[in-house]
């Protein structure tokens, strides 16, 4: 089946007797598109012809075999009960070795593909907490980023029962139902946080994404301002800091002026930059020797784009205009 997306780009779908399921995005416009998954096993055997450096120097022994056959992790029959058994102990701030120009991929839903070529994965903390697909990674030597909002209650996640409905929220986040503002002020809230990131270092987590730290710009219901956004974010850096994980900046752009965040944070990941005009404002981080990595949602101006960001250090990745962040779309600059 031949479709077109709305990208100026190819969506095919074939399905063997075996029920092997492939789903490949590419075009005239994305010579560097990849396979997107949606099976449970997909064997792959295009060759890549993304030119990214892989600049990651971590000394594990890289097992792939570039026949590039995914196995599905999220099967969750995992039996761990909060024991780490993760036996990968090159997770310390100096081994992670992340530079300006190295390479993200960022899913934060759906089954995991696991054999892209980049230096570390973005994926989200409480899915695959022990589900194998962190290990999995490690293996492949990738290094791997969690995710956790530390900055918005959640209804559907664990620990949702430990905040306080009635002092611990705020107003509802923007569109998304849910979720609401946290009183990031609040010792309570601070303490839970600290929990998912503990949780995030026990799981083999070599990096945190924080979501939802910039509430002081919106209707957040709360009251918070820039300075508590900015106490809280070093809270949070902190706290990463002291468990061995790097921790990257999410958004927020207008507080990176602050020579404190770009001391405390080690990388950082934008939305949109290039749609509000805003990407010049992350050049602080690649002064400062610290990885900058861009997730577009919208192709236009896709080459002038990609030679801006290269021009500039930047890692620029784009993820489809649906915003699922589920492998379904990942085109990446030459």
């Amino acid at each position: 089946m031949i479709q077109f997306n709305g990208f100026h780009s190819v969506y095919i779908t074939v399905e063997s007797n075996a029920s092997v399921r492939y789903t490949y995005y590419g075009g005239a416009d994305f010579p560097h598109a990849h396979a997107a998954k949606d099976n449970d096993i997909v064997t792959d055997t295009d060759t890549d012809t993304d030119t990214d450096t892989d600049t990651d120097t971590d000394t594990d022994t890289d097992t792939n075999t570039n026949t590039n056959t995914n196995t599905n992790y999220n099967t969750n029959t995992n039996t761990n009960t909060n024991t780490n058994t993760n036996t990968d102990t090159d997770n310390t701030l100096t081994n992670l070795n992340l530079k300006p120009g190295s390479t993200l991929y960022w899913q934060l839903q759906g089954n995991i593909f696991l054999d892209y070529d980049v230096d570390m994965y973005g994926i989200d903390l409480e899915d695959n907490e022990f589900n194998g697909v962190i290990q999995a990674l490690h293996n492949r030597g990738r290094k791997v980023s969690c995710y956790i909002s530390a900055g918005s209650y959640e209804a559907w996640r664990s620990d949702k029962n430990e905040f306080n409905l009635n002092s611990d929220l705020g107003n509802q986040l923007g569109d998304w139902p849910g979720e609401f503002y946290l009183n990031t002020n609040s010792s309570s809230v601070r303490r839970i946080i600290r929990s998912r990131i503990d949780r995030a270092a026990a799981a083999g987590c070599d990096a945190l994404e924080p979501d939802n730290t910039d509430a002081y710009k919106a209707n957040n219901g709360l009251g918070l301002t820039a300075q508590d956004q900015i106490n809280y974010l070093l809270y949070l850096a902190n706290n990463a800091h002291s468990k061995g994980l790097t921790i990257g900046l999410k958004n927020t752009v207008d507080l990176i002026s602050n020579a404190s965040l770009i001391n405390a944070f080690d990388w950082t990941l934008n939305e949109s930059c290039y749609t509000y005009n805003e990407c010049n404002k992350l050049k602080p981080f690649v002064d400062s020797g610290k990885p900058v990595y861009i997730a577009m949602y919208v192709t236009q101006s896709y080459s002038s784009r990609c030679a801006d960001a290269a021009s500039k250090g930047f890692n620029l990745s784009f993820y489809g205009s649906n915003q699922l962040l589920d492998g379904s779309a990942y085109f990446t600059c030459p």
